[in-house]
């Protein structure tokens, strides 16, 4: 395979990437999202090719965001204070909970190596990647490994119906109820109503005792970049939105971006679960990300949890010596209580993993 590097996802055909069969947050649209919003980091995606076809893309970046969950958080803080020192190149993109590669998976062992020398020239002492849905070849996770869950729903049979007969007959009784208690729900643009979103996404964070630390100018990077690609489906009415959430679509996925929601009640799974399923049914789309944490809800309501591994690899034998038989913290529960916090924080969903009213804990899916 020839590897060539590129500095900006637009250098990159839109069609050839498409053919790559990405997630939302692997999309050419994300990335591009990305160098927007984060203009001051330097973005850099080695790709694979073989007899002139984009095979695989794994995209870098050189900078952490002290916003965002990093591999570093799960040590100690002794030995989190001296990684801080060091450079990082990273796997992934700076706007989501995705890292590794994107595309044909054979192409991973050539890519890495790629990404190894790349971070050698540019002396970095780590190579980093957070979250990762398959293993990295020939990468040891240093004591991390998996970190945490997304939870994604795999739609069944051919409607929303269908999907809700698949429970058992009590779940279906409570999950009916709930698709039925909805307040109207209805598609309306991103650009220009920025800031009406971003209210709502402040409210929710404000009562789950996390920090919204998205501003207006990451939802107007997110939607000139999608174009087609992002819907926005609100709760109420034009004149008084009680809720709303932001879906990224790429060929085959939705993701629920983001969500925000005046008061926890049955709008929330609507917006997050039931409105996007159905149009995954209307568009022909099998899947739907519903992200991480809130899991004991999302898997009542048939997500299947999705492992996210994280990994450290120093690129100098001096980094190895410091790493290796570090305790991380990542497997106790102070370590995935702080590594929840921040997916809340970045747009993803922080309620409390309590049985909601109206809905069992106990219920299970019909085998």
């Amino acid at each position: 395979m020839e590897i060539k590097i590129f500095e900006h996802a637009r250098r990159v055909d839109p069609e050839r990437w498409r053919r790559l069969n990405p997630t939302p947050r692997q999309t050419r649209a994300w990335f591009v999202a990305s160098e927007n919003y984060f203009s001051s980091t330097t973005h850099l995606y080695v790709t694979a090719w073989e007899q002139g076809a984009l095979r695989a893309v794994l995209p870098l970046y050189d900078e952490f965001d002290p916003a965002y969950f990093n591999v570093t958080e799960c040590y100690d803080p002794m030995i989190r204070r001296v990684l801080t020192k060091f450079r990082f190149l990273c796997v992934g993109s700076r706007l989501g909970f995705e890292a590794g590669v994107i595309g044909d998976p054979r192409a991973a062992s050539e890519l890495l190596a790629a990404a190894v020398a790349l971070a050698r020239d540019r002396k970095a002492d780590f190579l980093a990647a957070n979250f990762c849905r398959a293993p990295l070849p020939g990468w040891r996770p240093h004591g991390l490994g998996h970190v945490f869950d997304a939870h994604v729903l795999t739609t069944v049979g051919r409607s929303h119906a269908d999907f809700l007969a698949s429970f058992n007959a009590k779940k279906r009784h409570l999950l009916r109820d709930e698709a039925s208690r909805s307040t109207p729900l209805f598609q309306a643009p991103l650009l220009g109503n920025e800031d009406r979103f971003l209210t709502l996404r402040s409210l929710s964070c404000e009562r789950n005792g996390s920090h919204n630390l998205l501003n207006a100018a990451f939802f107007t990077r997110l939607a000139e970049a999608f174009g087609e690609d992002l819907t926005l489906i609100a709760a109420g009415d034009e004149a008084e939105w009680t809720g709303a959430c932001l879906l990224l679509a790429s060929e085959n996925e939705y993701c629920a971006q983001s969500i925000g929601v005046l008061k926890r009640d049955h709008t929330y799974f609507n917006l997050l679960v039931h409105e996007p399923l159905r149009r995954a049914y209307a568009t022909g789309r099998q899947r739907v990300d519903l992200g991480a944490a809130c899991e004991e809800a999302k898997r009542r309501r048939g997500a299947t949890a999705v492992p996210l591994s994280a990994y450290l690899r120093p690129v100098s034998e001096r980094c190895a010596l410091l790493v290796r038989g570090a305790k991380p913290i990542a497997r106790f529960s102070r370590g995935v209580k702080k590594i929840c916090a921040a997916c809340a924080a970045l747009g993803d969903h922080h309620f409390s993993t309590e049985p909601e009213a109206g809905v069992e804990h106990h219920d299970t899916r019909k085998r």
